[in-house]
Protein backbone atom coordinates (compact mmCIF):
# COMPACT_ATOMS: atom_id res chain seq x y z
CA UNK A 1 0.00 0.00 0.00
CA UNK A 2 2.93 2.83 0.75
CA UNK A 3 3.82 2.45 -3.40
CA UNK A 4 0.54 4.15 -3.50
CA UNK A 5 0.82 6.62 -1.36
CA UNK A 6 1.99 9.31 -3.81
CA UNK A 7 -1.50 8.72 -5.73
CA UNK A 8 -2.90 9.27 -2.57
CA UNK A 9 -1.24 12.79 -2.01
CA UNK A 10 -1.94 13.85 -5.20
CA UNK A 11 -5.73 12.89 -5.21
CA UNK A 12 -5.53 14.66 -1.75
CA UNK A 13 -4.17 17.65 -3.26
CA UNK A 14 -6.88 17.56 -6.37
CA UNK A 15 -9.36 17.39 -3.61
CA UNK A 16 -8.03 20.31 -1.41
CA UNK A 17 -7.56 22.39 -4.70
CA UNK A 18 -11.05 22.08 -5.96
CA UNK A 19 -12.04 24.65 -3.43
CA UNK A 20 -10.00 27.41 -4.70
CA UNK A 21 -12.90 29.05 -6.34
CA UNK A 22 -15.09 28.88 -3.48
CA UNK A 23 -12.32 30.17 -1.00
CA UNK A 24 -10.77 32.80 -3.30
CA UNK A 25 -14.14 34.31 -4.07
CA UNK A 26 -14.93 34.24 -0.58
CA UNK A 27 -11.70 35.53 0.91
CA UNK A 28 -11.68 38.67 -1.65
CA UNK A 29 -14.64 40.25 -0.05
CA UNK A 30 -13.07 43.29 0.72
CA UNK A 31 -9.76 42.81 -0.35
CA UNK A 32 -8.39 43.06 -4.04
CA UNK A 33 -6.02 40.94 -5.57
CA UNK A 34 -3.12 42.31 -4.13
CA UNK A 35 -4.35 42.17 -0.81
CA UNK A 36 -5.75 38.42 -0.73
CA UNK A 37 -2.35 36.99 -2.13
CA UNK A 38 -0.53 39.00 0.39
CA UNK A 39 -2.46 37.64 3.74
CA UNK A 40 -2.54 34.87 2.45
CA UNK A 41 0.94 34.30 1.95
CA UNK A 42 2.10 35.54 5.18
CA UNK A 43 -0.23 33.00 6.90
CA UNK A 44 1.37 30.27 4.67
CA UNK A 45 4.69 31.13 5.41
CA UNK A 46 3.71 31.31 9.26
CA UNK A 47 2.46 28.13 8.96
CA UNK A 48 4.97 26.19 7.36
CA UNK A 49 7.79 27.35 9.49
CA UNK A 50 5.85 26.23 12.12
CA UNK A 51 5.33 22.92 11.04
CA UNK A 52 9.10 22.18 9.84
CA UNK A 53 10.02 23.62 13.66
CA UNK A 54 7.39 21.01 15.18
CA UNK A 55 9.22 18.28 12.40
CA UNK A 56 12.69 18.51 14.11
CA UNK A 57 14.37 21.37 11.93
CA UNK A 58 16.32 23.97 14.05
CA UNK A 59 16.08 27.94 13.08
CA UNK A 60 20.02 27.64 12.24
CA UNK A 61 19.36 24.50 9.36
CA UNK A 62 16.10 25.81 8.31
CA UNK A 63 16.86 29.90 7.87
CA UNK A 64 20.49 29.64 7.14
CA UNK A 65 21.21 28.50 3.91
CA UNK A 66 24.35 29.23 0.47
CA UNK A 67 23.38 32.36 -1.50
CA UNK A 68 23.21 29.75 -5.08
CA UNK A 69 20.46 28.00 -2.89
CA UNK A 70 18.54 31.16 -1.72
CA UNK A 71 18.98 32.58 -5.28
CA UNK A 72 16.89 29.27 -6.94
CA UNK A 73 14.40 29.40 -4.15
CA UNK A 74 13.87 33.05 -4.87
CA UNK A 75 13.48 31.88 -8.51
CA UNK A 76 10.50 29.52 -7.13
CA UNK A 77 9.23 32.01 -5.13
CA UNK A 78 8.64 34.75 -7.47
CA UNK A 79 6.79 32.48 -9.69
CA UNK A 80 4.66 31.34 -7.34
CA UNK A 81 3.87 34.36 -6.46
CA UNK A 82 2.76 35.42 -9.66
CA UNK A 83 0.92 32.39 -10.17
CA UNK A 84 -1.45 32.81 -7.47
CA UNK A 85 -1.80 36.57 -7.97
CA UNK A 86 -2.70 35.82 -11.58
CA UNK A 87 -5.13 32.92 -10.76
CA UNK A 88 -6.80 35.03 -7.72
CA UNK A 89 -7.32 38.10 -10.16
CA UNK A 90 -9.13 35.77 -12.61
CA UNK A 91 -11.36 34.24 -10.00
CA UNK A 92 -12.18 37.45 -8.87
CA UNK A 93 -13.59 38.46 -12.45
CA UNK A 94 -14.67 35.22 -14.54
CA UNK A 95 -16.56 32.08 -14.10
CA UNK A 96 -14.88 30.22 -11.60
CA UNK A 97 -15.42 26.82 -13.47
CA UNK A 98 -13.91 28.26 -16.89
CA UNK A 99 -10.73 29.83 -14.51
CA UNK A 100 -9.76 26.07 -12.83
CA UNK A 101 -9.99 24.29 -15.71
CA UNK A 102 -7.48 26.88 -17.22
CA UNK A 103 -6.20 26.79 -14.11
CA UNK A 104 -5.29 22.78 -14.68
CA UNK A 105 -3.32 23.50 -17.74
CA UNK A 106 0.02 23.68 -15.87
CA UNK A 107 0.08 19.81 -15.75
CA UNK A 108 0.38 19.99 -19.82
CA UNK A 109 2.74 22.90 -19.58
CA UNK A 110 4.93 20.81 -17.65
CA UNK A 111 5.46 18.01 -20.34
CA UNK A 112 6.24 20.20 -22.87
CA UNK A 113 8.81 22.31 -20.89
CA UNK A 114 10.23 18.93 -19.68
CA UNK A 115 10.37 18.49 -23.40
CA UNK A 116 11.93 21.55 -24.38
CA UNK A 117 14.11 22.40 -21.05
CA UNK A 118 15.10 19.20 -19.81
CA UNK A 119 15.23 17.21 -23.21
CA UNK A 120 12.85 14.47 -22.14
CA UNK A 121 11.29 12.44 -24.35
CA UNK A 122 7.59 12.05 -24.47
CA UNK A 123 5.89 8.33 -25.56
CA UNK A 124 3.43 8.03 -28.24
CA UNK A 125 0.34 8.23 -25.83
CA UNK A 126 1.86 11.21 -23.75
CA UNK A 127 1.64 13.49 -27.23
CA UNK A 128 -1.52 12.02 -27.23
CA UNK A 129 -2.74 12.84 -23.74
CA UNK A 130 -1.10 16.51 -24.67
CA UNK A 131 -3.07 17.11 -27.93
CA UNK A 132 -6.58 15.80 -26.10
CA UNK A 133 -5.42 17.91 -23.11
CA UNK A 134 -5.30 21.17 -25.06
CA UNK A 135 -8.04 20.74 -27.09
CA UNK A 136 -10.31 20.31 -23.75
CA UNK A 137 -8.66 23.48 -22.75
CA UNK A 138 -9.46 24.98 -25.78
CA UNK A 139 -13.11 24.18 -25.46
CA UNK A 140 -13.69 25.31 -22.13
CA UNK A 141 -12.19 28.24 -23.17
CA UNK A 142 -14.54 29.20 -25.91
CA UNK A 143 -17.34 27.44 -24.20
CA UNK A 144 -18.29 25.05 -26.66
CA UNK A 145 -17.97 27.69 -29.54
CA UNK A 146 -14.66 27.57 -30.78
CA UNK A 147 -15.09 29.44 -34.11
CA UNK A 148 -17.07 32.12 -32.23
CA UNK A 149 -14.71 32.84 -29.07
CA UNK A 150 -17.66 33.41 -26.59
CA UNK A 151 -15.92 34.11 -23.81
CA UNK A 152 -17.12 36.22 -20.68
CA UNK A 153 -13.60 38.12 -20.27
CA UNK A 154 -10.74 36.27 -21.94
CA UNK A 155 -8.26 38.79 -20.70
CA UNK A 156 -8.99 37.27 -17.05
CA UNK A 157 -8.28 33.57 -18.89
CA UNK A 158 -5.35 34.89 -20.37
CA UNK A 159 -3.85 35.76 -17.25
CA UNK A 160 -4.84 32.27 -15.06
CA UNK A 161 -3.39 31.00 -18.43
CA UNK A 162 0.16 32.85 -17.96
CA UNK A 163 -0.33 31.70 -14.06
CA UNK A 164 -0.58 28.34 -14.65
CA UNK A 165 2.73 28.91 -16.71
CA UNK A 166 3.77 30.29 -13.95
CA UNK A 167 3.45 27.64 -12.02
CA UNK A 168 4.43 24.89 -14.58
CA UNK A 169 7.51 27.07 -14.87
CA UNK A 170 8.57 26.26 -11.04
CA UNK A 171 7.73 22.66 -11.14
CA UNK A 172 10.24 22.16 -13.94
CA UNK A 173 12.93 24.55 -11.95
CA UNK A 174 12.41 22.57 -8.78
CA UNK A 175 13.38 19.29 -10.44
CA UNK A 176 16.41 21.10 -10.69
CA UNK A 177 17.33 21.66 -7.50
CA UNK A 178 18.27 19.20 -4.95
CA UNK A 179 17.50 21.01 -1.91
CA UNK A 180 15.28 19.49 1.35
CA UNK A 181 11.68 19.55 1.01
CA UNK A 182 10.73 21.81 4.26
CA UNK A 183 13.59 23.92 3.82
CA UNK A 184 12.81 25.07 -0.18
CA UNK A 185 8.89 25.11 1.13
CA UNK A 186 9.67 27.63 4.09
CA UNK A 187 11.81 29.89 1.77
CA UNK A 188 9.56 29.18 -1.19
CA UNK A 189 6.83 30.78 1.21
CA UNK A 190 9.01 33.76 2.36
CA UNK A 191 10.17 35.31 -0.99
CA UNK A 192 6.53 34.66 -2.15
CA UNK A 193 5.42 36.93 0.65
CA UNK A 194 8.35 39.02 -0.07
CA UNK A 195 7.35 39.81 -3.51
CA UNK A 196 3.41 40.04 -2.88
CA UNK A 197 4.37 42.46 -0.05
CA UNK A 198 6.47 44.30 -3.26
CA UNK A 199 3.51 44.07 -5.27
CA UNK A 200 1.11 45.30 -2.75
CA UNK A 201 2.96 48.55 -1.87
CA UNK A 202 3.46 49.46 -5.37
CA UNK A 203 0.16 48.50 -6.86
CA UNK A 204 -2.70 48.89 -4.03
CA UNK A 205 -2.46 49.42 -0.36
CA UNK A 206 -2.09 47.91 2.78
CA UNK A 207 -5.43 46.64 4.65
CA UNK A 208 -6.33 44.49 7.28
CA UNK A 209 -8.81 41.35 6.42
CA UNK A 210 -11.99 40.69 7.45
CA UNK A 211 -12.56 37.93 9.67
CA UNK A 212 -14.52 36.05 6.79
CA UNK A 213 -11.72 36.94 4.31
CA UNK A 214 -8.37 35.99 7.04
CA UNK A 215 -9.84 32.36 7.63
CA UNK A 216 -10.49 32.14 3.75
CA UNK A 217 -6.61 33.16 3.73
CA UNK A 218 -5.72 30.54 6.41
CA UNK A 219 -7.69 27.64 3.92
CA UNK A 220 -6.86 28.55 0.67
CA UNK A 221 -2.92 28.34 0.76
CA UNK A 222 -2.79 25.24 2.70
CA UNK A 223 -3.82 23.50 -0.63
CA UNK A 224 -0.31 24.49 -2.04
Amino acid sequence: MRQYNYLIYALMCVLIWSFIPIVSRFGQNGLDSFQFLFWSNLISAMSVILVALIAGYKPTKLFILPRDILLKVFVLGFLDCLFYLLLYYGYAIENGIAVLVIQYSWPLIIILLSVFLLKDKLAGRQIVGVIIGFIAVIITFTKGHITQLQVEDPVALLFVFSGAFCFALMSVFSRQYSIDPYISTVWLFIFSTLTSLVLLLSFSELQLPSKAAFLADGNQRGAH
